[in-house]
């Protein structure tokens, strides 16, 4: 059977070897305090803050570079909080109201910050989208398009700079109103690049559409 100790400022439960199992630390001129609720059947149980405060944190603070994990009922890990030296940005999650989404967002001392999502070794980044659709940058979430026909499907990732020929103050023209040979050549020339251009630009555009579709953002 368990037993309590008072030593000095600390009250500590210990278990049938003396063991601590709890410790209860005294603060200076304390308002406010922990309480734990208990639950009737279907109800859960819970630890909340108390006291003379009107708004009280709740804080769960590991020893040294300890982490702090939030269990499943199996004793599996779900969470994990890694202590990072001098910290001054995290992640806060706040629910919301009828016809609004939760949020999870990056804050902190910093002005802006970055949030990062990383998978594991070669592990990626899903997102699940709700009811079949998606969006970014807030806009209204929309069903994934119809498939896109490729039947040109030579690909390539790099587009060339195009090569204009403008030839409309060299073409001189004969006397006859027949075009010159040398302003014949001009204008092949001047097709020519145009032509290298627009299948260059098919090319690239194939190989977006291909990285769309192994993104998932394109059928």
């Amino acid at each position: 059977m368990g037993f309590l100790t008072l030593d000095g400022t600390t009250l500590t439960l210990k278990d049938s070897n003396g063991n601590e199992v709890i410790g209860v630390y005294e603060t200076a001129s304390a308002v406010n305090y922990l309480g734990v609720r208990n639950a009737a059947t279907a109800n859960a149980p819970r630890m909340e803050a108390v006291g003379d405060d009107t708004n009280i944190d709740l804080g769960v603070k590991p020893k040294g570079t300890g982490s702090f994990y939030i269990y499943d009922g199996d004793g599996n890990e779900v969470v994990k909080c890694i202590r990072v030296a001098l910290a001054v940005n995290y992640v806060a999650i706040t629910n919301s109201v009828t016809t609004s989404g939760p949020l999870v967002e990056a804050v902190g001392d910093d002005t802006n910050v970055d949030l990062t999502v990383r998978g594991k070794g070669s592990g990626g980044v899903q997102l699940s989208r709700s009811g079949g659709k998606l969006a970014f940058f807030g806009a209204t979430l929309a069903s994934r398009a119809a498939a896109l026909t490729q039947t040109y499907a030579t690909a390539d990732r790099t587009l060339s700079a195009y090569t204009p020929d403008p030839e409309s103050v060299a073409y001189t023209g004969a006397t006859d109103g027949e075009a010159k040979l040398a302003d014949l050549q001009a204008l092949r020339v001047a097709y020519e690049n145009l032509r290298a251009f627009t299948e260059d630009l098919a090319q690239f555009v194939n190989s977006l559409v291909d990285d769309l579709q192994t993104y998932g953002l394109e059928q």
